[in-house]
């Protein structure tokens, strides 16, 4: 198996035009790509918002549910201990009457009921946000590398940002929804790059790494801009961000990403200076090679 000559642009990724048709020019078609991958994303997001708002959310839900039923059953012993008394003594109980001990159960059951209720909503949203289609295809990892720095030449150029490529074997191929990863891929970069403008000139510089391991290809980008602790420190909460990025939230949607294709993602600092993003992404299997995407 051998390196194809030519690398397609990730706009031209699994995409034929029909022959009826006229092809869209080359900045409609990366509008196009662009619009789809902002879809994307914004559903992965929300995926992996839900899931964790259905965390913290249960936990009260359930604790609504249980003190609700908790005093429905302490209720209806006091009303039931309430009646034996007034049958035996003929006296009406002095604290709350029975109608009254009854409205208020009625009232405890309909708390009780609604917090079913929310917490069935809760997980039917996880779910269907959860269950979004994935297109995954075996392609180079190489060209997903290229492909991402392709749409952001622009703007690192314009930030003066220098990108170092240090690609391992040129044949490794990855199983992945290539729009996604490279998502992924242009989120670090551009958060990375974000970390280096505060550098001279000449010290903003960022390295794009890949290396087979096994049966899986590490991708990495290492920047050598002011270590964010904070980022650091609550780099997977999808609630966090710092006051000048949204690296925080992109590393957990990031991560997310990756895990839903057999990924791993995760964030170190460099013994000098500057952190690490590190993730992996399955090598494609033998059926998958001979369909992969050129």
């Amino acid at each position: 198996m051998s390196e194809p000559s030519t690398i397609a642009p990730a706009a031209s990724l699994g995409e034929t035009t029909p022959p009826d048709e006229t092809p869209l020019p080359p900045d409609e078609l990366e509008a196009e790509r662009q619009a789809h991958a902002d879809r994307v994303a914004h559903l992965t997001t929300l995926g992996q918002m839900s899931a964790r708002i259905t965390h913290e959310i249960s936990q009260p839900i359930y604790a609504i549910m249980n003190f609700s039923s908790a005093c429905i059953e302490i209720l209806s012993r006091a009303m039931e201990s309430a009646k034996a008394a007034e049958a035996a003594t003929g006296e009406k109980p002095c604290v709350m009457g029975l109608a009254e001990a009854g409205q208020v159960m009625g009232w405890l059951q309909q708390v009780s009921d609604q917090s079913i209720r929310a917490g069935e909503v809760i997980r039917r949203l996880a779910n269907f946000t959860r269950e979004m289609p994935m297109r995954r295809v075996s392609i180079y990892a190489h060209q997903l590398v290229r492909n991402s720095l392709t749409h952001l030449k622009a703007e690192l150029n314009a930030s003066n940002v220098l990108v170092d490529c240090e690609i391992g074997s040129p044949i490794d191929l990855v199983s992945c929804e290539p729009v996604l990863v490279e998502q992924v891929l242009m989120k670090v970069v551009r958060n990375a790059a974000a970390t280096v403008l505060s550098l001279p000139l000449e010290e903003r510089k960022l390295i794009v790494r890949t290396r087979r391991l096994d049966k899986r290809v590490e991708f990495s980008v290492e920047d050598s801009g002011p270590v964010e602790l904070d980022v650091l420190a609550n780099n997977f909460d999808s609630f966090f961000a710092t006051s000048t990025s949204d690296r925080g939230q992109a590393l957990a949607v990031n991560r997310t990403i990756i895990e839903a294709q057999a990924g791993r993602l995760w964030v170190e600092k460099n013994p000098t200076q500057g952190m690490t993003v590190h993730f992996t992404l399955p090598l494609a299997k033998q059926m998958e090679v001979a369909n992969h995407v050129k």
